[in-house]
């Protein structure tokens, strides 16, 4: 399994994709039948086969890729990042499922991974640096988790009244109020696809609401471009090669700059220092679309922050990234806010949440929730 499982994408359906791999390896119809109810329920995902790929959360998107695999039964399973979109509860059921699959099975399971919680459930772990395998050292799980102290202004610079969106139907945010304080670090957590993501699109206006307001600085915004948005208001999506454009690493980070107006005697000092604090300088000359899922992330910050917005949304920041990359950008995070930057961060990583964030929000089913049940898993 990919990092990234669109690229594992081959068919429209949920239950056409969990099925594209047993019918090439020749399984009859009654077979086919039989194993996509057994591990759709296995993975709780029976929901969702009759869906389109296409709406589904990058979590969900996960668990189909997982499931087609699975269902295939093969003698070894290789997952790169299987948890790197998943939302808590899905994560520890998920490493009940894999035990659950060797043992049954008796798959061997090689799984890729910066979640050094894995290393509890593993009968053997290596660590990779340089190129070469080494012996796993604990020390590795004891990194600094750095806390932030947002300087929160007592005036609102964001506010969504009754906020409403559907899709072909289906109504994903329900009601949603809100309002952001200038300088806050706010945190969004909830189940894979409640409506966090979509929450953020409203925002920034890729995609519409079909009810409600969403007021900045006094001025409605529901009706403006997504290019004038993005002169306030910065996204980073799930998937960093959604907004890959240039050649090079140094060019892209320069990219959303001038093209909300900066010009490049403007962009060029600060790049190379923002390509040195992310630790991207010895790849500036190289193509993005050849860098790590970490890498491409850590670039797609930096063109946000050269772009000087006021606020900052980043969904799910730090997957690919590894425990030390994963520190610093919490560092430069709290660096921007201190500089009055206003920052909201989408993430199943409750580590990072409870270390960067004043106040966090929970939302499932497109509503946001009073109760937070993810705190117990957090501690």
């Amino acid at each position: 399994m990919f990092q990234n499982p669109e690229t594992q994408f081959f068919t429209f359906t949920v239950k056409d994709e969990i099925s594209f791999g047993l019918e090439n390896k020749g399984f009859n119809e009654t077979q086919i039948k039989q194993e996509i109810e057994k591990v759709s329920e296995l993975l709780s995902i029976s929901h969702l086969l009759d869906c389109s790929v296409e709406e589904l959360s990058s979590g969900e998107k996960q668990l189909v890729i997982l499931a087609s695999l699975v269902a295939m039964r093969p003698k070894i399973l290789v997952l790169d990042e299987p948890t790197a979109n998943l939302d808590p509860m899905r994560t520890k059921r998920l490493k009940e499922i894999l035990k659950e699959i060797n043992k049954k099975y008796q798959t061997t399971i090689i799984v890729v991974e910066h979640d050094l919680d894995f290393v509890d459930i593993s009968q053997r772990v290596l660590f990779v640096k340089d190129g070469q395998l080494k012996e796993y050292e604990d020390e590795l799980d004891k990194e600094y988790l750095p806390g932030c102290k947002p300087k929160i202004i007592p005036e609102t610079i964001l506010k969504i009244k009754n906020l409403h969106y559907k899709y072909d139907k289906k109504e994903i945010l329900r009601g949603i109020d809100l309002e952001l304080l200038k300088g806050e670090v706010l945190g969004i957590v909830g189940p894979n696809g409640s409506g966090k993501s979509t929450l953020a699109q409203n925002i920034i206006g890729l995609l519409k609401p079909t009810g409600g307001d969403i007021i900045l600085k006094d001025k409605s915004i529901v009706k403006l471009s997504v290019s004038l948005i993005a002169k306030s208001i910065g996204y980073m999506f799930q998937n960093p090669d959604y907004t890959l454009f240039e050649n090079t690493v140094l060019d892209e980070i320069k990219f959303g700059a001038k093209n909300v107006g900066f010009k490049e005697s403007e962009v060029e000092e600060e790049a190379q220092q923002r390509l040195k604090e992310f630790g991207l300088t010895a790849f500036k000359d190289k193509d993005p679309d050849n860098l790590s899922i970490g890498q491409k992330r850590r670039v797609n910050i930096v063109s946000l922050l050269l772009m000087k917005p006021e606020i900052i949304i980043l969904d799910e920041p730090d997957t690919g990234l590894d425990r030390i990359n994963s520190v610093q950008l919490m560092e430069l995070l709290c660096l921007a806010n201190q500089k009055g930057l206003t920052v909201i961060i989408i993430s199943h990583n409750l580590k990072l949440i409870k270390n960067l964030c004043n106040r966090i929000i929970f939302i499932d089913k497109g509503e946001i929730i009073g109760a937070n049940p993810y705190l117990e898993l957090s501690k």
